[in-house]
């Protein structure tokens, strides 16, 4: 009986830490402004930044999302670079897979 409660209890916990399509949103710019900068374009990142054309380009990668909600986790589908890239999001944590 201890046992089902617990699972339970964990399924509910997980249920509401689901990530949010805004959550997503934002782990996905802090990902893609980290590999900018690694590649050396920190200067365009910082001038996309001061006039606010990182959240157009960002509001346009968002709108090709396709995410789907399960009740302990979300999964979200898009095309980077000519890959189609599958990102599992479970207790607030992203988790990215190639295809």
């Amino acid at each position: 009986m201890v046992r089902y409660i617990v699972i339970i209890g964990f399924a509910i916990i997980l249920a509401i830490s689901n990530p949010t399509q805004g959550d997503f949103h934002q782990w996905f710019k802090s990902q893609a402004v980290h590999e900018l900068r690694n590649q050396g374009y920190g200067d365009a990142v910082q001038l996309a930044q001061l006039f606010g054309i990182d959240e157009w380009l960002m509001r346009q990668v968002m709108s090709d999302v396709h995410r789907k909600d399960y009740v302990i986790l979300s999964t979200y589908k898009l095309q980077v670079d000519g890959q189609e890239l599958f990102v599992i999001g479970i207790a607030g944590q992203f988790i990215p897979i190639i295809i």
